[in-house]
Parts: structure tokens; C-alpha cells; sequence
């Protein structure tokens, strides 16, 4: 009442065009082109739901100014969104009505109505969750509808990962699919607990990259399975499952290598890739990762004296 008295007594020195504004965001123009100034205290004066599901129709229209203010208003709402884009996804007005007091992006209305109408357990996560987070909101409207995409990014949802994270798990997956030219991980997903330990695992199990170099004496570990298996003979710190899903992705990223040593007492070589200067000795051990004796570091640079782009020592902690 307060505010409807402040547009009646003056509506050119009122505050009004500021704060529609503020409220409709970049739907302003088309608010005051349907009310006008006598009628704008409607506008203002009404819930945030129903601000909210104006603001979706609106954004939903080819042009801003099409809905007239008779239709806006005397319509129901679950009416005019269904007119607007077609259909009704069910919970579209909750959802609406989950909102802050101020209108949200053109492209947040309509994604919103795109992952209501998904129909799936992303769907399902929207309708239930107490409060929205639009970012979440575009991951779901973009995410593809088969089964995997939304199991995984559901457990994700539940987990509390981030909407980035979503799509890059997502992104992950499609390239996994491309580059190792199977789709095993798909039937993996379909029945995974933890969509993320799958996507690890896949990633890990990827081909490596070609051996930065070849050198007689050293056998390089061409696979994760081989790099596992080394690890798991030599009783090394490569055992722990992060440690070595992480040793995996530096080689996969061609920023690391790892070589192991053909002698009876073999030593596993981690060479880290210095930007384009070359590759530097990072991590040099033996069993229960033992150290190498001086003898074996003298044999390891004999091996690499001919070699220009190989530092065969840590670089020291200056340098790095």
C-alpha cells in the first residue's frame, strides 16, 4: 500500500523506473511497455512467484512486448506458461516460486523449463531441492537425456559437486567413449555406485602416450596396467589408488613418464616434463621405495649421457 501511494502521488519523481529496474532486471522494458506507468504498482505490488512466472513468459516470447497485461493477469499460471512455451513440465511454477524477489536471465527461464521437462532424476532433484541454483539449473537443461549422463550427474547432485563439475565429468565421459573407441564405460555408468570412481578408472585405463625416449636398460611402462603392475611388485606409494590415478593423468597429460629399470633389483623412474627445455630425473625408487645407491644413479646417467633433452637429477627446489 505504501508503495502503491509513492506511484499514485508522483510517478515522474517516484523511484519507480529504478526499481523496476532493479526487479525485472532485463525485462524492464517490456514490464512497463504491458503496464505502463499507471498500472506498473501492479507489477511491483504482486508475489515474487507470480513476477517470476511473467518473467518466464516473457522470456519465452519472440518479442518482449507481445503478452498484453489482460492476458498476464487473468490467466492462470500453470495457463499462460503452457501457452508460452507449449507445454507445462510439472513443478514449473514451485520451482518459480523458489526464487529471490528479483528476475533471473532470459536464458534461465527457458533452461528451466528445459530440464523440467527432461522428466528424469535430474527432474526429480530440481523438484525436491529447497533452494535453485541456476548454475545448476543450465547443467541439467544442457546435459544429454540418455541414462548414463543422468545417473551420473544425479550422484554428482547428490554429492554436492559443483555444476562445472558436472559438465566436465560429462565431457570426460563422450571423449573417454571417442578416444578409446569402446563404449564399455556406458554399461559401467548405467550400473555404477560411484559414477566418479568409473570415470577414473576409465581415464586411467587409457592407452599412454609413446615413450618420450627409448634407452637400453630402461623398459618404459606403456600402460596403466603396467605402471599397476610395477607399482604393485616394487611395494611403492604408487599402491594408494589417488596417488596413482593422479601419476596416471600426468602421464596421459604428457607431463611426466615413468621408465623402471631392467636389473635384478629394479628402480621405477618418474621423469617430469620441464615446459620445453626437456625432462629431469623427478622421483628415482626401488623397492618399499628405497633410494637408489650411487652406483645405480651413476648407471641411470650413463645410460642418458647421449640423450640433450634429460636431466638425470631432481631439479633443485630454486629451479622449480
Amino acid at each position: 500500500m505504501v508503495l502503491q501511494h509513492v506511484i499514485d502521488a508522483n510517478p515522474k519523481t517516484s523511484p519507480v523506473p529504478d526499481l523496476i529496474e532493479h526487479v525485472a532486471g532485463e525485462f524492464a522494458p517490456a514490464v512497463m511497455a504491458i503496464w505502463g506507468s499507471g498500472d506498473v504498482g501492479e507489477y511491483l505490488t504482486s508475489t515474487s512467484t507470480q513476477r517470476h512466472v511473467w518473467h518466464a513468459v516473457l522470456a519465452a516470447s519472440d518479442h518482449d512486448c507481445s503478452p498484453t497485461r489482460k492476458w498476464l493477469t487473468e490467466n492462470r499460471r500453470k495457463v499462460i506458461v503452457t501457452r508460452a512455451y507449449g507445454s507445462y513440465p510439472s513443478g514449473m511454477v514451485r520451482l518459480l516460486s523458489k526464487l529471490g524477489p528479483r528476475a533471473e536471465t532470459r536464458e534461465f527461464y527457458r533452461s528451466a523449463h528445459v530440464a523440467l521437462s527432461r522428466g528424469d532424476m535430474l527432474t526429480r532433484i530440481l523438484q525436491h531441492s529447497k533452494t535453485i541454483d541456476p548454475h545448476v539449473v543450465f547443467a541439467i537443461a544442457e546435459l544429454p537425456s540418455d541414462l548414463v549422463s543422468g545417473r551420473m550427474a544425479c550422484h554428482l547432485l547428490r554429492q554436492g559437486v559443483s555444476a562445472c563439475e558436472i559438465a566436465e565429468m560429462s565431457w570426460l565421459v563422450k571423449r573417454v567413449v571417442e578416444v578409446s573407441g569402446s563404449v564399455a564405460i556406458l554399461n559401467l555408468l548405467a550400473n555404477s555406485k560411484n559414477p566418479v570412481v568409473t570415470v577414473r578408472k576409465a581415464i586411467a585405463c587409457l592407452p599412454f602416450p609413446a615413450p618420450p625416449w627409448k634407452a637400453e636398460g630402461l623398459i618404459p611402462a606403456q600402460s596403466a596396467e603396467e605402471l599397476s603392475d610395477i607399482a604393485r611388485r616394487l611395494g611403492n606409494c604408487l599402491s594408494d589408488h589417488d596417488i596413482f590415478y593422479s601419476s596416471c593423468l600426468d602421464v596421459q597429460a604428457g607431463i611426466a613418464f615413468y621408465f623402471v629399470t631392467r636389473s635384478a633389483k629394479p628402480l621405477l623412474l618418474k621423469f617430469t616434463k620441464f615446459g620445453g627445455v626437456g625432462w629431469n630425473l623427478d622421483d628415482c625408487r626401488g623397492e618399499r621405495n628405497r633410494p637408489p645407491t650411487k652406483e645405480e644413479v651413476e648407471q641411470i646417467t650413463g645410460i642418458h649421457s647421449d640423450i640433450e633433452g634429460v636431466w638425470c637429477r631432481r631439479l633443485s627446489y630454486e629451479m622449480r
